[in-house]
C-alpha cells in the first residue's frame, strides 16, 4: 500500500516535493523502514511553459535526481497519494489521472476530465474512500464529486454559501477528514490582491449530508493556506499566514499569524486554542 505522508511547497522555478510511501506487505505496519518508496514532483518553468516530472526512487538522492524514467506531464501538475495509487493532477488538460506503480515506474490506468466544468485551477483531489473522491471548483463554487474506482463524475455540490459580495474568492488549500466524510476548505477573499478582507476563513462540507459551514475567525489573517496538517490525535491545524504576507505588507493595522485548530471530530475552530508564532519568536 502507498501512503503519501508530507508534500512540501514548491517555491522556485525549478523545485522537489517529497512524499514518503510504505510499500510493506503489512497493511497496519505504519513503519515504512527499508521499503520505503519516494515519490519526487518536479516542476520546470520556462518561459514557453511548464512541465511536471513524476519520479520514483527507492532513496532519497544525494546528488542530481535524474528523470530519465519520470512521468512526465504537461503544464502544472501535482501527486497525491491514496490507497494503492497516485493520483497526478494534469493542469493543462484539466484531469486527474490515476496510476499504479510498477518497479520504479508510473503507469497509467485511467483518468476523468474536467475540462468542462468552468474550471480555471485544477487543485488537489480529495478523497474521504475508495469511492468518493472531490475535487473543488473555485471558479464556479462548486465541489465536483468523482468516484476514484471508475474515475467519473457522479455529482456536483453547491457551496456558494462562500461567496461574498463585492469580494473575489480564492479556493486556497482542502483538507480530507477520513474518518467521518469532512472536506475542510481555506478560502480567501480579495480584489485582484490590491484589497484584502483580511479575515480567516475555512468551509467544513459534509460529504455524507451535502451540506456546508463556514467558519470565520476575525482576530486572524487571511491565509494563502501554506502548511496545515492532521496530528496523530487526528486534529487539524491550519496557518493564518496574512496571506503569504500580503496583508502584513500591505494593512494598516495587520492581524496576527495565528495557528487554529480543529479537533478531531469537531467542525468548529476549537475556541480554546490560539497559537501567535510572532509571538512565539519575539516578533
Amino acid at each position: 500500500m502507498i501512503k503519501f505522508n508530507a508534500l512540501i511547497s514548491r517555491a522556485s522555478l525549478i523545485a522537489l516535493a517529497l512524499a514518503a510511501a510504505s510499500c510493506s506487505d503489512d497493511k497496519d505496519s505504519k513503519d515504512s523502514g527499508s521499503e520505503a518508496l519516494y515519490a519526487f514532483v518536479s516542476q520546470v518553468t520556462t518561459p514557453d511553459g511548464s512541465t511536471t516530472y513524476v519520479a520514483l526512487t527507492p532513496d532519497v538522492p544525494s546528488d542530481e535526481l535524474k528523470l530519465d524514467k519520470a512521468l512526465e506531464v504537461p503544464g502544472y501538475g501535482d501527486a497525491v497519494g491514496f490507497e494503492d495509487k497516485i493520483y497526478l493532477t494534469d493542469g493543462e488538460n484539466l484531469r486527474v489521472t490515476k496510476n499504479r506503480v510498477e518497479g520504479d515506474e508510473l503507469v497509467e490506468e485511467d483518468k476523468v476530465s474536467f475540462k468542462d466544468k468552468g474550471i480555471g485551477y485544477l487543485s488537489e483531489p480529495l478523497f474521504v474512500d475508495s469511492e468518493h473522491g472531490y475535487m473543488v471548483n473555485g471558479d464556479q463554487y462548486t465541489i465536483i464529486e468523482f468516484n476514484p474506482k471508475t474515475m467519473s463524475i457522479v455529482a456536483e455540490h453547491d457551496i456558494s454559501d462562500l461567496k461574498l459580495e463585492g469580494w473575489g474568492g480564492e479556493y486556497r488549500h482542502g483538507f480530507a477528514r477520513v474518518s467521518d466524510g469532512k472536506l475542510f476548505l481555506q478560502w480567501a477573499y480579495n480584489n485582484n490582491r490590491e484589497e484584502f478582507l483580511n479575515d480567516f476563513v475555512v468551509g467544513v462540507f459534509d460529504t455524507k449530508k451535502k451540506s456546508l459551514k463556514v467558519l470565520k475567525d476575525d482576530a486572524c489573517s487571511s491565509s494563502a493556506a501554506f502548511g496545515g496538517f492532521f496530528d496523530d490525535a487526528g486534529d487539524l491545524y491550519l496557518i493564518a499566514d496574512n496571506f503569504g504576507g500580503f496583508t502584513l505588507l500591505s494593512e494598516d493595522q495587520p492581524k496576527s499569524d495565528c495557528v487554529l485548530r480543529i479537533k478531531d471530530g469537531e467542525s468548529e475552530l476549537d475556541p480554546d486554542y490560539r497559537f501567535i508564532p510572532s509571538e512565539a519568536t519575539d516578533g
